[in-house]
């Protein structure tokens, strides 16, 4: 029977529910600690003394959740200067690389592109003189009705304002520009001084380098390394790479392998030396690492000349090398070699 539950319940992922490689004591203890508050004690001694099972149990059971990206325990320092293991618990551990992964694309992308500078605002333009209002009209006095108003007196007009005639201009005759020899135009078109460009020319930034691939396409080495990259997350579970960036990194991977390098010495190239802090883009972490530590490919042996094979002397049976059966050196020099004529 389901009953829906109003309170005190918590959501667990099927992913984590039916996990094909965690034992159900894994499981279980992934549930609990997923049910408990943030900074509740889940190391081995309060979990033996919550729980029936013994010490091992746990401790392999954290193993487990910890190389399949459940649980991430750190050392911390605190502020009285000791030194702690803190506990950090994912709930869905895919779900959380992939947002870590787009955050770093969108960083990169913005640092990659970035803003224009601001234009200085535009002058305001002067505003115009007032002009002075014309006085009041003196209002006409009331009169009676039966006594007619008086005509009202001319008003003389204000006389024009007068305006000053500017001197005459001295005209002076043109002078001819010297002749100098042709230039030959430039591609680029002059911009006026104090005009900015329409579309001022932003420097891109310096393109990556693209991912190392092998020489040659051989499915077992791609497989080995697609086995290496996935393994890493149980050397260091901060390592946990998506299915995505595992295919994009597989044959960087292998190109190593297809240089010489051991797949452990590979390993330890890419999870020894990290730093402290959380690990964003762990996808990108690799990339830059199998990038910039790339070594170079073995010299080539140089080709053995072929050695000829041993044959006997047909008459002396001696051995020597000779690519064909024949005579050996000495049989072949005496054989050669004219008898002395006999005296008659």
């Amino acid at each position: 029977m389901t009953e829906a539950h109003t309170s005190g319940f918590t959501v667990v992922g099927n992913h984590l529910a039916q996990h094909r490689g965690l034992s159900c004591m894994a499981i279980g203890l992934a549930v609990h600690i997923q049910s408990l508050r943030d900074g509740s004690a889940v190391d081995i001694r309060s979990l033996t003394e919550r729980f029936p099972e013994g010490r091992d149990r746990f401790a392999a059971a954290l193993l487990e959740l910890e190389k399949h990206g459940y649980l991430e325990r750190r050392r911390e320092r605190l502020a009285d200067g000791t030194w702690t293991t803190v506990t950090y618990a994912y709930n869905n551990p895919a779900a959380t690389a992939a947002r870590h992964a787009r955050e770093a694309a969108a960083d990169a992308a913005a640092a990659a592109c970035p803003e224009p500078a601001p234009r200085p605002a535009p002058k305001p333009a002067p505003e115009p003189a007032p002009r002075p209002a014309p006085g009041p009209r003196p209002a006409p006095a009331s009169t009676p009705a039966s006594t007619p108003a008086p005509a009202p007196k001319p008003v003389a007009a204000p006389p024009p304002p007068r305006l000053r005639t500017p001197p005459p201009e001295r005209r002076t005759p043109p002078r001819t520009p010297p002749q100098t020899p042709p230039q030959t135009p430039s591609r680029t078109p002059a911009v006026p001084a104090g005009r900015p460009l329409k579309n001022p020319v932003v420097s891109a930034a310096p393109a990556r380098p693209p991912l190392p691939a092998p020489s040659v396409h051989a499915p077992a080495l791609l497989r080995a390394a697609a086995d290496l990259l996935t393994g890493l997350r149980g050397r260091e579970p901060r390592l946990t790479l998506p299915e995505r960036d595992v295919r994009r990194l597989t044959p960087a991977v292998a190109a190593w392998l297809e240089r010489g390098v051991r797949p452990d010495a590979l390993r330890h190239a890419l999870s020894d030396g990290l730093p402290p802090e959380p690990l964003h883009h762990p996808a990108g972490f690799l990339a830059h690492r199998l990038i910039a530590l790339l070594p170079p490919p073995l010299p080539a042996t140089p080709a053995r000349s072929p050695v000829d094979p041993l044959q006997n002397c047909d008459r002396c049976d001696r051995a020597f090398r000779a690519p064909e059966p024949g005579l050996c050196g000495e049989c072949a020099r005496s054989h050669d070699t004219p008898a002395p004529a006999e005296d008659a």
